[in-house]
């Protein structure tokens, strides 16, 4: 199998936290990275089987990436969020990502304490 054919059928929609924690306790702690790296090779070659003579594969099975600021995405580019959830013990200063009641905010002004929307402002999804 060539390079170029195995990382298109790595890259998903799904990113391993989507579902590894719906694997039972006792096989996840089994789990090694080459183990979830070959599963994940087997189900894309066979998902590809059933899919691609209808859809272009190579299009569609792109990186779901890591949402970062500073990047520039295309339109059809996939990012996902994961922000740290509000800890009212920590300081925040502007620029700083958080989650909070399901919904990602960036720090406008220095704050600490209980969650205060002023200082916050919400990333739309």
């Amino acid at each position: 199998m060539s390079f170029i054919f195995v990382k298109i059928l790595l890259m998903s929609y799904l990113i391993s936290s989507d579902y590894v924690m719906q694997i039972q306790p006792q096989f996840r702690a089994q789990l090694t990275p080459s183990a979830l790296y070959n599963a994940e090779v087997a189900a894309m070659e066979e998902i590809n089987g059933y899919v691609s003579k209808k859809y272009l594969t190579a299009a569609e099975f792109t990186d779901t990436l890591l949402y970062n600021s500073a990047v520039v995405y295309q339109a059809y580019s996939r990012v996902y969020r994961s922000y740290a959830a509000y800890n009212s013990a920590s300081a925040y200063t502007p620029g700083q990502f958080c989650s909070y009641n399901y919904s990602s905010y960036i720090c406008m002004a220095n704050t600490t304490g209980a969650f205060d929307a002023t200082a916050w402002c919400l990333v739309p999804d």
